[in-house]
């Protein structure tokens, strides 16, 4: 919105409510809407007034244009969504889909499901395996650092038993 917009603005707001607009204003008011669409603006004076008895503030218009363009937004998008719901299915691009779908497949080995899985879950579940078996090994580091632990508390406590 330029200066000449500003003072459109500005003049529908006197309308009314009767005010004084000078330079100032205009330029006052441009500084808080420089960057509102006009025809917006315009529109967001006209809902403030059907509401509210008040002078309408800078802050006020750019509030509801912002409400009215987010709204008008929300129009387009359900429309273009709506649009691509009725369009017809390309049935030579589903097919074209499905024929790079399977020329990918081929170069897999058949029936090794492992190669389309991530190594790291695929070392998972080995893990769960071997641990649901009962013949995992503990872990060697866990143990050494428990066994530390145990023998410097015996020994800064006197006890020379087993454990418990």
């Amino acid at each position: 919105m330029n200066l000449q917009e500003t003072a459109l603005v500005l003049a529908k707001c006197q309308a009314f409510d009767r005010r004084t607009v000078g330079i100032a204003d205009v330029k006052a008011w441009w500084e808080v809407l420089h960057d509102v669409d006009v025809a917006d603006a315009l529109d967001a004076v006209t809902r403030y007034y059907r509401d509210c008895r008040e002078w309408i503030m800078p802050s006020d218009v750019r509030g509801i244009a912002c409400d009215i363009e987010r709204e008008r937004h929300r129009v387009q998008r359900e429309a273009r969504q709506a649009e691509l719901e009725r369009a017809p299915v390309d049935v030579a691009t589903a097919d074209r889909k499905r024929e790079i779908t399977n020329w990918a497949r081929s170069f897999l080995r058949k029936g090794d499901p492992d190669q389309l899985r991530r190594p790291e879950v695929l070392a998972w579940e080995r893990a769960a395996e071997r641990l649901g078996r009962g013949d995992a090994e503990p872990n060697p580091h866990y143990v050494a650092a428990k066994d530390a632990a145990w023998q410097a508390a015996r020994t800064a406590l006197g006890d020379v038993g087993g454990r418990p």
